[in-house]
């Protein structure tokens, strides 16, 4: 197993600002460089961030590589006898089979994701500029850029219309690894289409693809992978649709080496499995395969500790406390930074246990965050019990 070096890289700065690339291995992104110990190949050099992000800009101006396309026998046949249809405008809504690029795929992946970009456009739109919690601001922006991306190649491809696009091409294009390409593959070629497919076909597919890597140690999950990996698809900017386009498929995987990361999503849906009984015996038994990795977990384990916290159970939490209060040094930044993206989660449990942990230790350097989570948490609870920490902080500074 080889764990990460990024984390050498945090400073007290990184602690404070969150300022920190997500390695995502949980279905939520961490906001950690450093890349699960359970991932057997992952890991990032130093220095390595730049030349990797400066990449990913160049990317979105360099590709202009031609996609290629084969032609469909009924769009040719609709080309030589119905010639009319290049000649009809826009506002020709009496024709059912109308579209805008001339191929309904087509529209339908450009509306896909430009509702998208709408929605990460609206949800930065909500942030208040002087916001202390960074997590949702640096995800919003990694999605516009994705998205960005996305559209990008989604318009040079509309140029072949009525043509199909060659889906090899595309996948090779959009640089999907070897295993991703043969879920779609396998997906989209019985149904015919390209570059939508329906998300329970997709989820069949994934879980075949995925058996033999989970399989070898958790038999029992293999469901509940695929299940957590047609989750990422449902993010908070993804509105509601049974579908999903190949270009979002794709984006989940991208930078990460599949079978280490499938492996990863594997440990992470043990723990939460674990943790979600909220038997001490089981919870007992994660705290202990976490305290000896030193490295911090991801961060849907992390929230379910915390939930743990705020449900208040004695003897669970002091299983948890007692996890939490021995991390030191590059674990111990990486902890607060996590608990610090997860005081904007959405859900009231997940932001009162982020308080809870963050209050365990006790790093008065996090008062501005905290300060901003006791005026302005949709809950009186989280309030309160921010304002406590508070002036716990307040305390300890007359103290010194």
């Amino acid at each position: 197993m080889t764990s990460s070096t990024a984390s050498d890289e945090l400073d007290d700065n990184v602690l404070i600002t969150n300022e920190i690339h997500s390695e995502n291995d949980s279905g939520i992104d961490s906001l950690r460089q450093n890349c699960s110990p359970y991932v057997l190949d992952g890991y990032n050099k130093n220095g390595s961030k730049g030349s990797r992000e400066g990449a990913r800009f160049r990317q979105l101006k360099e590709r202009r590589k031609s996609l290629g396309a084969l032609m469909d026998s009924a769009e040719i046949e609709k080309l030589y006898l119905e010639s009319d249809y290049f000649w009809q405008t826009a506002c020709n809504d009496n024709n059912d089979n109308h579209t805008v690029t001339g191929s309904s795929e087509i529209d339908t992946c450009l509306q896909y994701h430009l509702n998208r970009i709408l929605k990460c456009l609206e949800s930065l739109e909500s942030i208040e500029t002087d916001c202390p919690l960074v997590y949702k601001t640096s995800e919003m922006l990694k999605r516009l850029e994705v998205e960005t991306v996305t559209l990008d190649d989604l318009l040079r491809i509309a140029k072949s219309a009525p043509a199909l696009p060659n889906i090899s091409n595309v996948l090779t294009e959009i640089e999907a690894c070897p295993e991703v390409q043969e879920i779609w593959l396998s997906t989209c070629y019985p149904l015919n289409s390209s570059l939508i497919v329906p998300k329970d076909k997709l989820k069949t597919q994934i879980k075949l693809q995925i058996a033999h890597i989970t399989e070898q140690i958790y038999p029992h999950l293999v469901s509940r992978v695929a299940e957590s990996i047609i989750r990422l698809l449902n993010d908070n900017v993804q509105k509601e649709t049974s579908n999903v386009t190949v270009f979002h498929f794709v984006g989940i995987f991208k930078g990460r080496h599949f079978e280490p990361y499938i492996e990863n999503m594997g440990h992470d849906a043990w723990m939460v499995t674990l943790l979600d009984t909220e038997q001490i015996q089981k919870v007992a038994q994660v705290v202990d395969r976490l305290s000896n990795v030193p490295v911090v977990p991801p961060l849907e384990s992390l929230k379910h500790l915390g939930v743990l916290l705020a449900r208040g159970d004695f003897r669970i939490s002091m299983i948890v406390e007692q996890y939490l209060r021995q991390a030191s040094g590059h674990l111990l930044s990486d902890l607060l930074s996590s608990y610090l993206c997860l005081l904007e989660d959405d859900t009231t449990d997940a932001r009162l246990g982020a308080l809870k942990a963050l209050a365990i230790f006790d790093n008065p350097r996090i008062s501005k965050q905290i300060t901003y989570v006791a005026e302005h948490d949709s809950s009186e609870d989280v309030r309160r019990f921010a304002t406590s920490m508070l002036r716990g902080f307040e305390e300890e500074v007359t103290r010194i």
